[in-house]
């Protein structure tokens, strides 16, 4: 009887273990930095990251040495749209 019970809780255990490390991998961080054609700095830029039928997930400013970075992004199709004072907006 303690031979079962002890089967089943690991059976359950490995199960949950599996599920969170499922949870935390379908996650993911989406970093870069946003430079000219010239390959210089622009700091402070709108990034957006769309979802493919168009909606904003998440809106940042890049920082002074032109990075941004989304965190735990979920896995899908994005576009990623960067537009600044002076530049022409890009997607990509």
């Amino acid at each position: 009887m303690r031979d079962r019970f002890v089967r089943r809780q690991l059976i359950i255990s490995f199960f949950l273990v599996g599920l969170i490390s499922t949870a935390v991998c379908a996650q993911t961080p989406i970093e870069g930095f946003i430079r000219d054609n010239a390959g210089n700095i622009v700091a402070g830029a709108s990034v957006s990251l769309k979802r493919a039928e168009g909606t904003v997930v998440q809106q940042i400013t890049s920082d002074a040495i032109g990075k941004f970075r989304f965190a735990a992004v979920e896995a899908g199709a994005y576009t990623l749209r960067t537009e600044a004072p002076g530049f022409y907006g890009s997607s990509y």
